[in-house]
């Protein structure tokens, strides 16, 4: 039923554009898709602002995204928020595959949880944590875990918002990349694994992607080997990526049990030397990276294009991960529901105030009409039109008795809107309300939604039956129910004595 709801309230409001973010310890990137329309921006960012994916100057990170968002929108949208995946900097995620049994719905998630547990390499209830399916064997499951600390995540959140951005997911490049891989690279043998070499300005990250997922993520920043001095030799650079090279495919053949079916490289300097390691040391086939789309980006918009590809997925179908407190489609949905309301209110009231123009309008020219018309009759031979006369003031009778019934309809008409914000207010945080079936003023009113637990409920119905507008407050405990996201559902009844709070 909430997928239906999702789906027509997609259907009857505006849709809004959703980009995508990279944030890296040297530059800024954004890129959405309006129609046909690429709108990009980008900063360089000086050195420190962002150190090791931590934000080290917020003052002149906030500044720099205040400007990045000026190149985006127009003046008239300034006060709009424009929504974002943010791809976080790989310093600040941490990933790992795992493999579960094949279990029932249930008892996945539980395996999954009782995993991630086990290989965060921080406290888990100090990180956001998110997994997701990358394979099926026989009899098990392979999962990709992927951990972040909550008060990294949660400053770029902040800062996001207080500049004019809303997040609707985080993720990180690896992944982002693999999804241009996926999407818009290369038909690959999906039986097979492959290395994915991104050389960036911040240093080498590394991608094994099998089934079109992304299987492991291994990133060497270039500040471990330059240390104090202002470049690197390229005979350093040859030796750290041989060895790097060396560490993954090693974990690649210990863990997949598999040969890699090639390399795929995304550079933008130094190709013929690293295609020369690859061949020479490691004996591995250069799969060239031409896009089936989008062939106009340079290599250095590839993470911000997969965040952008990931904006046009609808947000009920978005189930990648996504490192954050807060539920994605829930998030998204609360926000659209509400859009939802503004606008065809908005609409309601353009159409009432036409209607009321043009009956006021038409009132004023039968009006008039009928003076012309009186006027007329006073000059006439009243014996020989008296029939015509009252045939004339019958019908000006019924139009006023029209005009009258119409006035009369919309003075009785209801406001509804107060009384569902008050709702709204009610429920709080603490409360999702997923539905709310009025059949009149004199009926109960169906309400039901989903909170966190049984107590949050009684609470709310409590709540409810305080209110002066609401009376004969009805929660059948059987209607409380457990629900698959360890939370419950519930159905309560009220009546409404009025619709004014």
């Amino acid at each position: 039923m909430k997928e239906k709801i999702f789906s027509i309230i997609e259907k009857l409001s505006l849709r809004p554009t959703v980009g995508g973010l990279e944030i890296s310890d040297s530059s800024l990137r954004f890129l959405c898709f309006r129609g046909e329309k690429k709108i990009t921006a980008s900063l360089r960012l000086p050195p420190g602002i962002i150190q090791d994916g931590k934000i080290n100057d917020r003052q002149n990170l906030s500044s720099l995204l205040k400007n990045l968002r000026s190149q985006i929108t127009s003046k008239k949208r300034r006060g709009q928020k424009i929504q974002i995946v943010v791809s976080l900097p790989a310093s600040v995620v941490y990933s790992q595959s795992f493999i579960v049994p094949e279990v029932n719905t249930e008892g996945l998630a539980e395996t999954i949880e009782l995993n991630l547990r086990m290989i965060s390499p921080v406290d888990l209830e100090k990180s956001y944590s998110d997994w997701q399916i990358t394979g099926n064997n026989t009899n098990q499951k392979e999962i990709l875990g992927v951990f972040a600390e909550k008060t990294i995540v949660d400053q770029y959140d902040q800062i996001l918002r207080e500049n004019g951005f809303l997040p609707v997911a985080f993720e990180f490049p690896a992944l982002s990349l693999s999804r241009i891989i996926k999407d818009l690279g290369p038909n690959l043998d999906p039986t097979k694994p492959y290395l994915i070499i991104d050389v960036t300005t911040d240093g080498l990250n590394f991608l094994i992607v099998k089934n079109g997922e992304l299987y492991f993520n291994h990133f060497f920043f270039w500040n471990i080997l330059q240390g104090e001095k202002k470049q690197i030799a390229l005979s350093d650079f040859k030796n750290i990526l041989i060895q790097e090279i060396q560490k993954v495919i090693n974990f690649g053949l210990t863990n997949l049990r598999e040969n890699f079916g090639g390399t795929i490289i995304i550079t933008s300097a130094l190709q013929q030397e690293i295609e020369q390691i690859i061949k020479n040391d490691f004996g591995l086939e250069i799969i060239p990276l031409q896009l089936k789309r989008y062939t106009d980006f340079q290599n250095t918009w590839f993470v911000a294009l997969g965040l952008a590809l990931r904006g046009l997925i609808p947000r009920r179908q978005d189930n990648f991960i996504s490192l954050s407190g807060y539920n994605v489609i829930e998030e998204f949905y609360h926000k659209q529901t509400l859009s939802f309301i503004a606008f065809w209110r908005n609409i309601f009231a353009v159409s009432f105030l036409i209607f009321l123009l043009v009956f006021g309008s038409l009132d004023w020219f039968f009006s008039k009409i009928e003076k012309n018309m009186e006027n007329q009759i006073s000059s006439l031979n009243i014996s020989s039109q008296a029939q015509e006369i009252n045939e004339l003031q019958t019908k000006a009778q019924n139009f006023n008795q029209l005009v009258a019934l119409i006035t009369t309809a919309k003075q009785n008409s209801q406001k509804w809107s107060p009384f569902l914000e008050q709702l709204n207010n009610l429920a709080s945080s603490s409360i999702t309300i997923d539905r709310i079936l009025i059949q009149s003023l004199t009926t109960p009113v169906r309400l039901q939604g989903r909170a966190n637990d049984e107590k949050t409920v009684i609470n709310f119905k409590g709540i409810l039956a305080k209110q002066l507008n609401i009376t004969n407050v009805n929660l059948p405990l059987t209607n409380i129910q457990a629900t698959p996201d360890r939370r419950v559902s519930f159905e309560l009844f009220f009546t409404i004595k009025s619709l004014t709070p």
